[in-house]
């Protein structure tokens, strides 16, 4: 079916119980609140986080710098230790970012350290996409994401193009 010149996207395709659940996950990764994502994340599937120990770190990564963000520097090292470190030293390939990380710990001006990037709040996005597209993955049983978030896309356009028109006083399909 096309409407307006738009194909209709399916939306038998589009589970949206996953949309509601990723939502709050997502916003709260956006602004900053690591702790509530993760708390939303475990309710979600408390196996979400132990089998991809990737996206465990950059959660409580993202938790270790709002921290330091907030200058609640002896909370950023208590989690640093407990929670972020013994993840890196168990993946070797996060042992550098858990170096970058708590290096931010030794600087008061966060302009001069080599890891300031990871200060930069376009990396919350960058989190909440991950973990986003990761969550999406597991709900669709590896069906294409990409698909999906497409058919998303296309629906807003849709959405977006009939409230610059006027309907139609007929259906034209009729």
């Amino acid at each position: 079916m096309r409407i307006y010149g738009f194909p209709y996207p399916r939306l038998a395709d589009v589970d949206c119980e996953t949309v509601v659940l990723r939502t709050p996950i997502k916003k709260a990764i956006q602004s900053g609140d690591a702790e509530r994502a993760i708390e939303e994340l475990n309710h979600l599937n408390p196996s979400i986080l132990k089998e991809n120990p990737g996206l465990a770190f950059r959660l409580e990564q993202l938790l270790v710098i709002e921290l330091i963000r907030n200058n609640n520097l002896e909370e950023a090292l208590k989690v640093a230790q407990e929670e972020l470190a013994p993840i890196g030293e168990k993946h070797n390939g996060l042992l550098e970012e858990l170096e970058r990380t708590v290096s931010l710990l030794a600087f008061e001006d966060f302009k001069n350290c080599s890891a300031a990037d990871l200060l930069d709040v376009s990396r919350r996005t960058e989190i909440a996409n991950e973990v986003d597209s990761y969550v999406l993955s597991r709900f669709f049983d590896g069906k294409d994401a990409k698909t999906i978030t497409g058919s998303m896309k296309n629906l807003m356009l849709v959405v977006k193009e009939l409230g610059k028109t006027e309907a139609p006083d007929e259906d034209p399909a009729v």
